[in-house]
């Protein structure tokens, strides 16, 4: 297991770098904002005329030092059309996260609520003279169930959920020349879910209240989202762009108990959330080999939650009302890639934040308020190589300099709690153009 381990420790290093792809994105941090790339397709779905042949996959987000179940986070896409795109570009993917998923992470678990871990993504852009049109159509679900069986007592525990997210992009983009356009892009999310729990008992001398038998249950009440972003990239010169970013998104979702017993009191409760963010940077290239970015940014996030039964409560126990807010001002971000040699890049970005946080939790007697803030530091670097038309990524691990590497130090702790991760690198990812 050792031998094997290192083996791919090894094959990990060696294949590292790529011109796009989502590792490369988070190498560079809040910066890869300026930077355009494959991944944009998922929330910007008219950029996919750009890679109109192109395989994709990721590993990631964590390098599996124990074993490889982490790698079931990643992902593989597919975009395809003819060398002269009459027909468009069209795409596919399986297992990239979708947007609007971490909304319901609250309710998941709930009832028997499942994750919606379950996910697919169809793309189709096509160009129209100086326009270029695009869709992107994402889908996240999951249901299951679960029966438990005491012979003993004659008792029987059952759970049932499925979760349901849908997400719609589209994307109009205009190209002024080869150095300035602008994008439009709006995302509609639609979400729900549903759980129910019933317990049944054969000997009615060990039955706890409501009754003998009963079936209570929970399940969303609406769930609609909206997303919209203005991008502009202004070349100032062939080097150098200019890129403002704004953008909005606005999303709710409530939910209702049921119950099948005799003076059972239907509850319900609602969570909503809404952020909005700009940024101003710039793209420069000095040299031929080297790509500089960097910008400013500014964003304000709030999430209320209104829930009687703690489905959503962001706090364990029921609450009457929980807010959260935060106000990020300023942000710094910088990125740098570097190509080092022909077979070889360099990556590395850094930011800085302030964040502004303002809680208040609301109970039946009490209400807590908190106002702190924050300022977060951020890093990462990237290495990699390029063989012909095949790039592959790799994103370091921070800890790596002080660890030297699982490989190296031999100390396996990256799945313990607390403890300070050695794995070399923490996703991998790959494309190949054809």
């Amino acid at each position: 297991m050792k031998r094997t381990l290192i083996v791919l420790t090894l094959v990990a290093i060696m294949f590292g770098m790529a011109a796009a792809t989502e590792t490369r994105m988070t190498t560079f941090g809040l910066s890869s904002t300026f930077f355009s790339d494959y991944t944009n397709i998922y929330t910007r779905p008219a950029n996919a005329v750009n890679y109109p042949r192109l395989i994709a996959a990721e590993m990631g987000a964590s390098f599996p030092v124990p074993s490889d179940y982490g790698w079931s986070r990643g992902s593989a896409a597919l975009l395809f059309s003819n060398a002269e795109q009459s027909f468009g570009v069209v795409g596919f993917d399986i297992n990239h996260d979708v947007n609007g998923s971490a909304f319901l992470a609250n309710a998941a678990g709930s009832f028997g609520i499942p994750t919606p871990d379950n996910r697919f993504h169809v793309f189709y852009a096509k160009k129209l003279d100086n326009l270029t049109a695009g869709l992107h159509i994402g889908w996240a679900g999951a249901s299951g169930d679960s029966t438990s069986t005491d012979t003993a007592n004659a008792y029987t525990f059952k759970t049932e959920g499925s979760s349901n997210l849908w997400l719609i992009n589209g994307e109009v983009m205009m190209t002024v020349d080869e150095n300035t356009s602008a994008e439009l892009a709006v995302g509609l999310k639609m979400e729900s879910f549903k759980g129910t729990q019933s317990e049944n008992w054969r000997d009615p001398t060990i039955a706890p209240p409501p009754s003998i038998n009963y079936e209570q249950g929970v399940e969303s009440d609406g769930g609609m989202g909206l997303d919209v972003e203005l991008r502009a990239n202004y070349g100032m010169s062939e080097n150098l762009k200019l890129i403002p970013v704004l953008g909005f998104s606005t999303n709710s979702i409530g939910y209702k108990t049921t119950g099948n017993w005799t003076g059972f009191v239907a509850e319900g409760g609602k969570k909503s959330a809404s952020s909005f963010g700009g940024a101003f940077g710039c793209n420069y290239k000095p040299m031929e080999n080297v790509a500089i970015v960097g910008g400013f940014l500014i964003g304000s996030d709030k999430q209320t939650v209104e829930d009687t039964t703690a489905v959503f409560s962001l706090l364990p126990g029921a609450s009457n009302k929980e807010e959260i807010s935060t106000f990020t001002l300023p942000g710094f971000c910088a990125g740098l890639e570097v190509d080092l040699l022909k077979w070889l890049t360099l990556r590395a970005g850094a930011a800085k934040t302030m964040v502004k946080t303002t809680e208040k939790f609301e109970r039946t007697a009490t209400t807590y308020e908190n106002n702190f803030t924050d300022a977060p530091y951020y890093y990462a670097f990237g290495v990699g190589f390029k063989f012909g038309k095949l790039l592959i990524d790799a994103k370091l691990n921070n800890n790596v300099p002080y660890s030297m590497g699982y490989f190296i130090s031999g100390i396996d702790n990256g799945g313990m709690p607390g403890a300070s991760h050695t794995e070399p690198i923490t996703s991998v990812a790959l494309t190949y153009t054809f």
